[in-house]
């Protein structure tokens, strides 16, 4: 990627930008590890002081990521263009926030985060071809036109990437239904049965929900099959809201149904289905998160990373259940 980083930088437009540094200056320190480090910490140092262009802007939050992608802070620099984006967004400046978004997709999918860089490549072909490719055909510009092509490349590469995952022939094994063996349908009568020792449990790799057929996918690694207990209490919830719709390995979306089990004692790092109390004392809210044991909250994982702040658990709050699985509809394609 950083070989295409000059070339990135000269799709945006600058000339509606106030700048504290310019894009040339930028260029010219591009494979220049000293000289990069050098321009990071002066934008940074503008940003300390509460500078107008970088905080309001989104032309040096944009310039500092792609400083930051330069020497290989892929971290750094994806939190810089997410907050450059949303800068463009807020303008209404579409040119640079299609290109934003491309890069975030380039970055996301560099990370292996396919689901956000299939989601960042489709809102950016979605905004390019309700804006510059809206017209008629003959007025099409060159520029969105190479653009579109490009993206739409991006996305069949990001769906090659996944398909591995798309039917992934995860079971769960219901222990409650056991397969005994052979039973003799003859005048000799049937084999007794060892009720204690069953040969194997019916298994299933999809489930019926108001009519409609639902895949299931795992929430951690466990093979391709899930065992589920006698001694435990499962149940389905629906989701609603998109604050875990980039969970991995597999992303929780609107209408999903998550499968959990009742349980207060959650591992770090497990998603649970919480009750939180409601600060007005109305009664309880129930969440679907990522429970971070160490600090004693929930998180949210979403594409919308400035949409949800962290939760930290009062004494209020319960775990009621671990999410084990998620059914999506059979129609839909996990990426």
């Amino acid at each position: 990627m950083a070989s295409n980083l000059a070339d990135y930088l000269k799709r945006f437009v600058y000339t509606e930008m106030l700048l504290c540094k310019s894009q040339e200056e930028l260029n010219q320190c591009l494979g220049k590890p000293e000289r990069l480090r050098n321009f990071v910490q002066s934008l940074q140092d503008h940003r300390a002081q509460g500078c107008y262009c970088c905080e309001y802007e989104g032309g040096c939050l944009l310039l500092l990521g792609i400083a930051l992608l330069g020497l290989q802070h892929y971290q750094g620099a994806r939190s810089k263009i997410e907050e450059a984006v949303q800068c463009f967004g807020n303008r209404s400046d579409l040119w640079n926030q299609i290109n934003g978004l491309n890069l975030l997709g380039q970055i996301y999918e560099k990370e292996g985060n396919l689901h956000l860089a299939i989601h960042s490549y489709q809102e950016a072909l979605r905004i390019l071809t309700r804006t510059y490719l809206a017209l008629d055909a003959s007025n099409y510009k060159p520029e969105p036109l190479k653009l579109k092509e490009e993206i739409e490349k991006s996305i069949l590469r990001v769906q090659q990437l996944s398909r591995p995952l798309n039917n992934p022939r995860q079971r769960l094994g219901l222990e409650w239904l056991p397969i005994y063996g052979i039973v003799q349908a003859t005048p000799n009568g049937p084999i007794w049965m060892d009720a204690d020792n069953p040969e194997d449990f019916v298994e299933t790799s999809s489930v019926i929900i108001d009519d409609e057929t639902y895949s299931i996918y795992f929430c951690a690694a466990r093979g391709d099959g899930l065992l589920l207990q006698k001694n435990r209490r499962y149940g389905w919830v629906k989701v609603h809201g998109d604050s875990m719709n980039a969970a991995k390995p597999v992303p929780i979306e609107e209408n999903d149904y998550a499968l959990f089990y009742q349980s207060e004692n959650a591992a770090h790092n497990d998603i649970v289905v919480v009750m939180i109390a409601d600060p007005s004392g109305a009664g309880y809210e129930y969440l679907i998160k990522r429970f971070d044991k160490q600090n004693k909250q929930m998180l949210s994982e979403t594409t919308s990373p400035h949409a949800y702040a962290a939760l930290a658990l009062s004494p209020e709050d319960k775990i009621v259940g671990i999410v084990i699985a998620v059914a999506k509809p059979s129609s839909s394609e996990i990426l």
